[in-house]
């Protein structure tokens, strides 16, 4: 169900606000934009969120409801009905992709105005204008595109600090992924001011990245918004949603985003307990294989971040039947409409990275 985007850019969202103590601004971001609010969080980001403040929701008009299921079109819809039982009028989504995915969708379906607030940063779904819908068991659906970006954006870096390394990791690999994707698309289509304004980006992206992704197990363990943590939270929340705004939401994508949704499709129970930039890092590895592009500076980093490198890293096996199934999935998603043989290229490429 891949809804294809408009010809609008969408290059952010309204408001962006980022520093230690930001969710103190949710109050006066609600009132900015309507009366009361139906807050959407994950469990877990909830608790991130108590582990830093004792009344997070003291003095906010607002509805409270723990989400803990994937990000559905059935679920959306559901919560819309609440909205409008509680005569709210603004929607807030706390949490991790899945969370800030939902909340988009359910502004999408009420109209109503978006304010995001990740306590992670395994993902840049809290800042860009799509939602990608899964099935109650974690099947992949696709990917919804919206006509309108979200309101606003509050990244506090004192709850994104507390986050479990992993997710930070599976953040940067997802941010690198923009320049490997982007040089892979670019050889296909127009050289436009957009494409070349989002290749240098995200060149950028790459590059500072590489630069601070060793340091950052060290940093992280000390639990504080230090300079590095905050450049961190920017990098692979706002400037990548950038980077993917520049792309139309479309162009940033190839081959390792492929595979994530390809394993969430074909394998969603055994890659089930693995992160989106996780499952993103073995597709890098893919898509530089394919390209015949050399990988050894990708694999220093997912080395040095201890990410998965592997098929069998992320639960999916490596024989003939399996690189057969990804390749005619990969297919089937129009990601290798350029070349004939670019079904077995894939293969070539899925045996090359084990």
């Amino acid at each position: 169900m891949y809804l294809i985007t408009d010809p609008a850019w969408k290059f952010g969202c309204g408001r962006y606000i980022q520093k230690p103590g930001a969710f103190e601004c949710l109050q006066e971001e609600i009132a900015r934009l309507g009366k009361k609010a139906l807050v959407i969080s994950g469990r877990r980001a909830w608790q991130a969120v108590l582990d830093c403040y004792d009344e997070p929701l003291a003095g906010i008009f607002c509805r409270h409801v723990i989400h803990t299921q994937p990000c559905s079109e059935d679920a959306a819809r559901e919560y819309v009905d609440v909205l409008r039982q509680e005569n709210a009028d603004v929607i807030v989504g706390i949490g991790g992709g899945k969370i800030m995915d939902l909340a988009k969708l359910m502004g999408e379906f009420s109209g109503c105005p978006v304010i995001n607030v990740p306590t992670i940063c395994a993902t840049c779904a809290a800042y860009t204008p799509l939602s990608v819908l899964y099935t109650p068991e974690g099947r992949a659906l696709g990917s919804w595109f919206f006509e309108n970006e979200i309101a606003c954006l509050i990244a506090d870096t004192r709850i994104m600090a507390l986050q479990p390394a992993r997710y930070a990791f599976s953040g940067i690999a997802d941010s690198m992924a923009k320049m490997i994707e982007i040089d892979h698309n670019i050889q296909y289509t127009s050289r436009g001011a957009d494409m070349v304004f989002a290749r240098y980006n995200a060149e950028y992206l790459y590059r500072r990245l590489s630069e601070i992704a060793p340091l950052m197990p060290e940093e992280l363990a000390k639990g504080v918004p230090s300079p590095l943590v905050e450049e961190l939270v920017y990098l692979t929340i706002a400037a990548t949603g950038m980077v993917s705004g520049c792309a139309r939401g479309q162009g940033q994508s190839a081959l390792a985003h492929g595979l994530y949704e390809a394993s969430r499709t074909l394998y969603t129970r055994e890659a089930q307990g693995y992160l989106h930039g996780e499952i993103v890092g073995v597709g890098l590895r893919l898509q530089l294989a394919y390209d015949n592009a050399d990988g050894a500076d990708l694999d220093r980093i997912l080395s040095a971040l201890a990410l998965p490198m592997h098929l069998r890293d992320i639960g999916i096996p490596e024989n003939e039947a399996a690189y057969g199934l990804i390749a005619e999935d990969l297919k089937n998603r129009r990601l290798l409409d350029h070349e004939g043989d670019s079904a077995q290229r894939v293969i070539a490429a899925l045996k090359r990275i084990e």
